[in-house]
């Protein structure tokens, strides 16, 4: 049996990361789908180096191979390269019911741009609530907040608070507000008391609280992705291709 084969689907099978009662049969599959295709290439003239080197080329590279055999949602999809897709998907992109990559699309959502029902991150958007440096949501909260009630360093929305404040109601260090407190619609008054109706001790509160809980999220990410590529890098001294 030709090494060059065996160690091609060493690699595939560390990327595909299947459970070992599994794992055997699909590489007994993927051996004999690729001694097929070594047997035509000889049967054309190639010597059989060149036939094994051609037949794994035309395959594919292992980490694209290895990760087609993934199944399709798993419980925790976990990738150093290309996008994770899981119930908790963590890689450089992440879709999942919990996501956490550098873009990440997933009802709790945490990375770089996160789209989900809740986002945290450096941009985001959501159908909830946002945490982030720039964030849309219903509920927005960041460096620019953009919602229907919105509070950080500049926020827009129906009941806005921060350091500079847009909206039907907003206070802050400067804000331009179409009500008062005195005039103002009651539902305006309750979406701006969710920020404590001006209470900065309680937005810090807040902001130390979701601060405490992304670091937490991305502490948890990156030891995670540190563990997959040790162990990737321990089968493929190649994984920077």
């Amino acid at each position: 049996m030709s090494q060059m084969l065996e160690d091609y689907l060493t690699r595939v099978m560390v990327y595909a990361n299947l459970p070992p009662s599994h794992a055997s049969e699909v590489r007994q599959e993927l051996r004999d789908h690729l001694l097929e295709k070594i047997k035509d290439l000889k049967a054309q003239g190639l010597p059989e180096e060149d036939a094994v080197y051609q037949a794994i080329n035309a395959h594919g590279h292992p980490r694209v191979v290895g990760y087609g055999l993934r199944p399709r949602f798993p419980l925790v999809d976990i990738r150093s390269q290309g996008t994770a897709r899981g119930v908790i998907a963590i890689g450089p992109k992440a879709v999942g019911i919990f996501a956490v990559g550098g873009t990440a699309i997933g009802v709790f959502a945490c990375g770089g741009l996160a789209l989900g029902l809740v986002a945290f991150g450096g941009l985001g958007a959501a159908l909830l609530f946002a945490f982030c440096g720039m964030g849309a949501a219903p509920v927005a909260y960041g460096g620019v907040a953009v919602g229907l009630t919105a509070a950080g360093g500049a926020a827009c929305g129906a009941a806005a608070v921060g350091g500079f404040a847009v909206g039907l109601l907003a206070e802050g260090g400067r804000a331009l507000s179409a009500y008062n407190q005195q005039n103002a619609p009651e539902l305006l008054k309750d979406l701006l008391n969710l920020w404590g109706n001006n209470n900065h001790e309680r937005l810090g509160w807040v902001t130390m609280s979701l601060v405490a809980l992304l670091l937490a999220v991305q502490a948890v990410a990156g030891v995670a992705n540190r563990r997959e590529r040790r162990r990737l890098q321990q089968t493929d001294p190649w994984l920077q291709e």
